[in-house]
């Protein structure tokens, strides 16, 4: 007798809650994209009604959780991760990466629907490619991170500090680094940090998100109901904020997962400058590792060269779906070859697929 239960639930309950935080607090894999609270930000932000939770339970304990909302992969209707597009962790929550625990949890998911899951770790990718060969895999992300049990400064050249240095030195006095947290009148804060990035490089390249509303009610809808988990650092210039980083804070690690400066002051590399504050801060609070989030850019490899891949996970009972599925990561493989983003090196890895 299979020791694992897995059921699906249509309808959150205060008692489904607790168990889903309890886990959340023990769980090997736990992330903000894996919480409740996140469930409840794109809940809110995206008036999602219909949704499948799939809880696992050994006995009466609660081991595995992963909410899934109705969408389209590429044409197909499928079951996908909530807030998929936004997720840089893995989504489903487990309590431990127990093969004969992924196996069971995961022949209930893929008995019922066509399954699209974003952002899923390597350690877990292997386990579920080695117990269901039928799922594709495609590598969607390189995330580059900083390791804090080591000098988190060691990787950057010795060109880049100077510079740095000599930017800190002549402006000595006028750069100041702030963090807020928790009550710290975070929506306020948010304001500030949606005007940083309308006057961005971002937007003269129309890559600015909070021109869009509902990316700022999501935003809004982090901070409301995921506020332990945020994060806001502003580095100021002359006592005016001129850049930002909104990060994601869970136990020792760090994400660092939006950021933008204002466009007028690129001279003071005020990116650049950010990200030595905040490894300093970082450092003193006893980080164990900030995640730069996806993209190895060139940029980000001026601090770390360490990185760890995530796999997006494709899943149909249909051959067709499938070959369309597999032609489709084939197409943006061959073009992220043949026409590579500048400043970049994602065209070396991205959609590249298991075997």
């Amino acid at each position: 007798m299979n020791k694992f239960q897995t059921e699906i639930v249509k309808q959150v309950n205060l008692t489904l809650i607790k168990q889903w935080t309890d886990l959340w607090q023990k769980a090997e894999n736990a992330n903000i994209f894996n919480s409740y609270e996140w469930f409840l930000t794109c809940q809110k932000t995206y008036g999602i009604k219909e949704y499948e939770i799939y809880v696992c339970h050994k006995e009466k304990d609660l081991v595995a959780i992963l909410p899934l909302f109705f969408t389209r992969c590429f044409g197909i209707k499928v079951a996908s991760s909530i807030g998929n597009k936004h997720v840089v962790g893995t989504p489903f929550l487990v309590e431990k990466y127990d093969k004969e625990l992924l196996k069971s949890f995961f022949s209930k998911i893929s008995s019922k629907r066509n399954l699209h899951i974003t952002k899923i770790d390597s350690r877990a990718v292997e386990i579920l490619h080695n117990s269901f060969p039928g799922m594709f895999f495609s590598l969607i992300s390189v995330n580059p991170y900083i390791d804090f049990s080591e000098d988190p400064l060691k990787s950057i050249s010795k060109s880049t500090l100077s510079k740095i240095k000599i930017i800190l030195r002549k402006n000595s006095g006028q750069f100041s680094f702030k963090t807020y947290e928790g009550g710290n009148n975070l929506l306020e804060h948010l304001k500030t940090m949606f005007a940083i990035d309308q006057k961005s490089g971002k937007q003269r390249h129309s890559k600015d998100i909070f021109s869009n509303k509902e990316e700022r009610d999501f935003y809004t809808n982090i901070v409301k109901y995921c506020q332990r988990f945020v994060q806001l650092c502003f580095l100021y210039y002359e006592n005016t904020p001129i850049a930002y980083s909104f990060n994601f804070k869970n136990r020792k690690i760090y994400v660092g997962y939006q950021t933008s400066y204002l466009l007028e002051r690129r001279k003071l590399s005020p990116g650049k400058v950010m990200i030595i504050y905040m490894l300093e801060k970082l450092k003193k609070d006893s980080a164990d590792l900030l995640d730069l989030c996806g993209g190895i850019s060139y940029y980000k490899q001026e601090f770390t060269l360490k990185y760890y891949f995530q796999h997006n996970l494709y899943y149909s009972k249909s051959f067709l779906v499938m070959k369309w599925w597999k032609l489709i990561n084939l197409a943006r493989r061959i073009k992220q070859i043949v026409f590579p983003e500048k400043f970049t090196r994602d065209h070396e890895f991205l959609f590249k697929t298991l075997s």
